[in-house]
């Protein structure tokens, strides 16, 4: 049989050496990294009756936002009879073999009209330098309306875009709020885009409607 009773004071710390502290130490750090995982699952964790492990399911909640984004784009789209409803994030493009970063945007959803084809295979890694001018007034502005993209000087918007079946665009920007620059700005993510197919005249109280849209988005894009 044995006795487990003990007492602190019967054990003199004067022996006890700094080597044995650190070793002693170092040994519940090394079991502690070996069962990480079983400690986690034993003490950390939250179960349900049956003893299931209650945990996110990032897979599946990112097939969920996806379904419920898509939705709202959609619901967008119809509302103001766009040809196109997407949204645009702000990423690091690929670097070089001389090391330099290009910045970069991509559609990451896109809504359309019943008789166009998405087109969001094509809208992946963009230099945004050639939006330079307007995404700079997007930033300060918060909103972008151009009613006809044939009549803009830029070859980009002119061009590029109308190639794409973007004649007239409405941008609003997608702020994250949480993080401002040295200017007191918030930091500018990423923008919501409704387009249409044919030049447009849009009323103030209508841009208005439009630009308050990307409110019902910034919960899928600002993590």
């Amino acid at each position: 049989m044995f006795n487990f009773n003990f007492n602190l004071q019967d054990i003199d710390f004067s022996k006890v050496r700094k080597r044995d502290i650190f070793i002693t130490f170092t040994m519940i750090v090394l079991l502690c990294s070996l069962f990480k995982k079983e400690i986690k699952n034993t003490f950390f964790v939250e179960k349900n009756e049956t003893g299931q492990i209650i945990k996110d399911d990032q897979f599946g909640a990112a097939i969920e936002n996806s379904v419920r984004l898509q939705y709202i784009l959609q619901d967008i789209q119809e509302k103001y009879n766009c040809t196109y409803v997407n949204v645009n994030l702000f990423h690091n493009g690929d670097s070089t073999k001389w090391g330099f970063h290009f910045d970069k945007m991509s559609c990451i959803e896109e809504a359309v009209r019943h008789d166009k084809i998405k087109r969001g295979y094509k809208l992946k890694n963009w230099s945004i330098k050639p939006f330079a001018q307007k995404f700079n007034k997007l930033y300060h502005e918060g909103h972008l309306y151009l009613p006809n993209l044939r009549t803009e000087k830029d070859a980009y918007f002119n061009t590029t875009l109308t190639r794409l079946g973007c004649i007239s665009v409405v941008y609003s920007a997608i702020y994250d709020e949480r993080y401002i620059n040295k200017e007191g700005l918030p930091h500018i993510v990423g923008f919501l885009s409704l387009q249409w197919d044919k030049p447009t005249n849009l009323k103030n109280v209508e841009k208005i409607s439009m630009i308050k849209e990307v409110e019902r988005i910034k919960e899928f894009v600002i993590k």
